[in-house]
């Protein structure tokens, strides 16, 4: 391991994200999701000197543009018609597929970096790998390998015959499984890895045991990092609780709306806001039935910007995270970022960011008994809820410090580059 110091060698790195990152304004592109990018941006460019970053990214069209020193690369999908992409998806995933990796090894060429960064196996970026001498890194993110095994996990026997299933789910579904395959070819032909949590440290080397496994933890959104939860109980003893659910059933939207109404029942006085959730959200159209009961108490906020989401935090008691499967999931960053009081389902790595009722109460997922008991401990019992609030902010201060951040990927830039020229007897 290379030591810390406060000169490195130069390093040309070639990003490949599922998002613009910092070109997002100039492409005029809103992004919900994937700020860790931008803000490992910012970061970098901060902190680390000696990174010199160009990235790619989907987009509308092939265009390359400059913006504060850092190259950007906009690559376009395949045009096809809609009948075409629905009717022979794995032929135009596939088609697809070459299509772009022809214009990601003309980037890679034109660029020539000492190091390929992958962020995230759900796109067909890791695809590289296989086709150019130069070191790939692959950020893990998810891992739909195992997002396929617990996507329905929120639907079972007697509620399939309760609910009506929409086909646009089973198609969703359908491109998991397609991407699945994907992925485990991707991972078995990258011998680097960064990665957080001992789940997704675990499945890589499982798939590839021959790798080598980084430790990188996310920079958090700027915002979450300058503002601090203290909120008080009013007199009314009323409790105000928070969870970020997007259109996904593995979610666990489900389990919210059950906890809600076990919470209901017990006349216990409280306020539920799901923030990525509106009225016409897929998840509403098939629980209609459990949301018209709790409709009073649990309230969908929709989408949220930065600073909309982070006061929605402040404002509130406690925030609940309901997946049936994570790795390490944002908004509980976030929420624990501000010192909050958090419960959280103990699903894939999600128990590496909480040590149990200390900066956080780890509870088993589907299970809206235990939520909604959890909920009412924390409750009746504000001083548990603070202290957890504090520990949180302390554990989430150390863990997601971007100068830190910034400092550990630059080393494991610089590692990769050496072991690989090394094992090539370069």
């Amino acid at each position: 391991m290379l030591e810390k110091n406060n000169k490195m060698d130069d390093i040309k790195v070639l990003w490949f994200t599922n998002t613009p990152s910092l070109a997002a304004s100039k492409l005029k592109k809103k992004i919900f999701g994937g700020g860790w990018i931008m803000s490992l941006e910012k970061a970098i460019k901060q902190y680390s000197n000696n990174v010199k970053l160009s990235v790619v990214f989907n987009g509308d069209n092939d265009e390359e543009f400059c913006i504060d020193g850092t190259n950007y690369y906009s690559v376009k999908s395949l045009k096809a018609n809609r009948i075409k992409r629905k009717l022979f998806v794995k032929k135009y995933e596939q088609e697809n597929d070459d299509f772009q990796l022809k214009r990601y090894i003309d980037i890679i060429e034109k660029v020539q970096p000492d190091v390929i960064h992958i962020h995230g196996s759900e796109k067909n970026y890791g695809l590289v790998a296989q086709h150019v001498d130069v070191p790939v890194v692959m950020s893990i993110q998810g891992l739909l390998s195992v997002y396929q095994y617990k996507f329905f996990s929120g639907i079972d026997v007697v509620r399939q015959a309760k609910v009506k299933i929409p086909r646009s789910l089973f198609k969703y579904y359908e491109y998991y499984k397609l991407r699945s395959k994907r992925e485990l070819k991707m991972i078995s032909s990258i011998n680097y890895f960064f990665g957080r949590t001992f789940w997704d440290k675990n499945i890589t080397r499982l798939i590839n045991p021959k790798s080598k496994y980084f430790v990188i933890n996310r920079v958090i959104r700027d915002h979450f990092y300058e503002i601090n939860w203290n909120k008080k109980r009013d007199n009314s003893n009323s409790i105000l609780l928070v969870t970020t659910i997007r259109d996904n059933v593995y979610k666990g939207f489900e389990t919210v709306l059950e906890a809600a109404k076990i919470l209901k029942d017990q006349n216990v006085n409280f306020k539920w806001k799901i923030a990525g959730s509106s009225s016409n959200s897929i998840l509403v159209n098939m629980y209609k039935k459990e949301f018209q009961y709790v409709k009073d108490c649990v309230e969908l906020v929709g989408s949220l910007k930065e600073q909309e989401l982070s006061l929605l935090l402040c404002q509130s008691d406690i925030y609940i995270q309901a997946s049936r499967i994570e790795n390490s999931p944002n908004g509980l960053a976030e929420a624990m970022l501000i010192g909050m009081p958090c419960i959280a389902t103990n699903v894939g790595g999600t128990g590496s960011y909480i040590s149990q009722y200390k900066d956080g109460i780890l509870i088993q997922d589907g299970d809206p008994w235990i939520m909604a008991s959890t909920i009412n401990e924390l409750f009746i019992n504000e001083q548990l809820a603070l202290d957890i609030g504090s520990n949180a902010k302390k554990t989430a201060l150390k863990r997601h410090d971007p100068k830190l951040i910034a400092n550990d990927i630059s080393l494991a830039y610089l590692e990769i580059r050496n072991d690989y020229h090394k094992l090539k007897g370069n």
